[in-house]
């Protein structure tokens, strides 16, 4: 599990320990989802985000890209939806 946050765009803040994510270990804090099962998420943020993954019972394969320097100047704390 992953925590999301973001109006415009949706920014990992928080990966559940013992969650997939973690498991995976290709999962970092300051991520931005751009994809849910290739359909673009860009501009969606958070919302757009979890309506899609609904939209999919819940699952579908999320497209991540780092941006670090994006994430350190959207001022967003590790709070949001968990996914």
């Amino acid at each position: 599990g992953i925590t999301v946050l973001g109006n415009v765009d949706a920014w990992v803040t928080k990966i559940k320990p013992g969650g997939a994510a973690e498991s995976s270990g290709k999962v970092v804090v300051g991520m931005r989802i751009t994809s849910v099962d290739g359909e673009s998420m860009v501009g969606k943020g958070t919302a757009g985000v979890v309506a899609a993954r609904k939209a999919k019972g819940g699952a579908g394969t999320l497209g991540f890209v780092v941006d670090q320097a994006g994430f350190a100047s959207s001022g967003y704390a590790p709070l949001g939806d968990t996914l």
